[in-house]
């Protein structure tokens, strides 16, 4: 495997698998495990608990990316959005990661990477792709530290074809971090991604109370990160441009979501003081010794189109986030959210309409999978979950006095504290395999 910086010039230990005697095949054979290794892209859709943004209402999640091992040996013939190979391969638990890091960017024809001055970097993940899981990389090439083996992970053959999962990262230049962006339509739905090069703008410290101090977390200027943006979409991403929906010169918005639910909102239109905050992140952009990473943390840039309001009447309206909730507040928000412009005085049955047409489906479907639409605000715990009620077609959407915008075409800014909508349906990674339909059930012939 690849050398740890300062490490002796000595020749490595032969091969465990290589075997001289009977015995070593026998004492090989026991430490024999079966893999699948995917190679992912550094680009990859943004999966959070494999649920893609263009999953419609009823559709299982992609439960390859989430798993340590492969159960099912139609997982392997699966191809996963975002892979760019897979294959199987056999290691041995008594390899130390380093070992298993090499071997895997051997089989997949990207040693080079673990060049030094390479300019790039491998990280290797087994508790799920890194676009879907919050795990950190359980190897990466600029590793410093001892290499554990697998064994002393707790690695052994009397388990499934254990899953690992690879991407290849450009480092960014000197003094700057990497950070992922998607690139959305104002349906929620993703239309690509890329990776940018940002400077650290501040460096906040942990407060010093006692307890465990966290690392440090980046924060990043949104204004810059939307410039970076719409640089790429120019010069290299004409055609995610045209999936993105974006009109020549249109504004657009930076979103910051995590656990379902948005954080922050930075729109280009207004100049608020929520615009002018800066974004921070839970981990350092490039820290691959951090959980989640920051090709989970991602941010979202999509367009942030003008409203076609009714000027006679001086209709306004404002941005309201919709998420998905699981009814068991333990588990709470996941998913995709998105926002959804809604007028002053819009009815509920027509908010239903609006809703529909973004999730391009019927209400016939969202009663067939046991959706609820509720409406309500505050946190998504036990205490606060009688907050939300159904949305029902008499509901009139108000907006407070002192918040109405002075443009009725610029709608007003997205708030956590203002009214949301939910829609209320279990989680797909705990329906089970076997997703049945309500609407259709197996037929049951009795006797007599």
């Amino acid at each position: 495997g690849p050398r740890r910086p300062g490490a002796s010039e000595a020749p490595e230990d032969g091969d465990p698998m290589s075997c001289t005697n009977v015995r070593d095949y026998a004492e090989s054979c026991m430490n024999h495990i079966s893999v699948i290794v995917r190679h992912m892209s550094a680009e990859a859709p943004f999966m959070p608990d494999g649920i893609h943004s263009h999953m419609e209402i009823g559709q299982p999640c992609i439960r390859s990316l989430l798993q340590r091992t492969e159960e099912d040996s139609r997982e392997l013939a699966m191809e996963v959005p975002g892979q760019v190979n897979c294959l199987e391969m056999t290691v041995d638990a008594r390899w130390r990661t380093d070992q298993l890091g090499s071997s895997v960017a051997k089989a997949l024809g990207v040693e080079e990477v673990l060049a030094e001055n390479s300019g790039k970097r491998l990280w290797l993940f087994d508790g799920g792709a890194p676009n879907a899981s919050r795990c950190a990389p359980l190897y990466h090439s600029q590793d410093s530290e001892p290499f554990a083996t697998l064994q002393q992970m707790g690695w052994g053959p009397n388990i499934p074809k254990r899953s690992l999962y690879v991407v290849v990262l450009p480092d960014p230049p000197e003094g700057q971090h990497s950070v992922a962006l998607h690139f959305f339509d104002t349906d929620g739905r993703e239309a690509g991604a890329t990776l940018i090069s940002v400077r650290e703008e501040a460096l906040l410290e942990q407060p010093q109370n006692g307890a465990k101090q966290l690392k440090s977390i980046i924060a990043v200027d949104p204004k810059k990160v939307l410039a970076l943006a719409r640089q790429h979409l120019e010069d290299s991403a004409q055609d995610v441009r045209q999936r993105m929906g974006l009109r020549e010169k249109e504004p657009l918005r930076l979103l910051e979501a995590f656990n379902g639910q948005i954080t922050k909102v930075y729109r280009e239109r207004t100049s608020t003081s929520l615009g002018s905050e800066l974004l921070l992140w839970l981990a350092k952009a490039d820290d691959a010794t951090q959980s989640p990473t920051f090709l989970y943390s991602a941010l979202r840039v999509e367009p942030d189109p003008a409203v076609e309001s009714d000027v006679e009447n001086l209709t306004r309206c404002q941005l309201v986030e919709v998420f998905t909730m699981d009814p068991n507040p333990m588990v709470g928000a996941y998913g995709h959210p998105f926002l959804l412009p809604i007028r002053e005085g819009q009815q509920g049955k027509e908010i239903m309409a609006a809703l529909q047409e973004k999730l391009r489906c019927t209400a016939k479907d969202l009663r067939d999978y046991g959706c609820r639409i509720l409406v309500g605000k505050g946190e998504l715990a036990e205490n606060t979950i009688r907050q939300w009620k159904d949305l029902t077609d008499d509901f009139t959407w108000q907006l407070s006095s002192d918040a109405r915008p002075e443009d009725v075409h610029v709608p007003l800014d997205w708030h956590a504290e203002n009214l949301a909508l939910a829609i209320e349906r279990h989680h797909p990674v705990y329906m089970g395999r076997q997703l049945v339909r309500p609407g259709h059930r197996p037929l049951t012939i009795k006797a007599g």
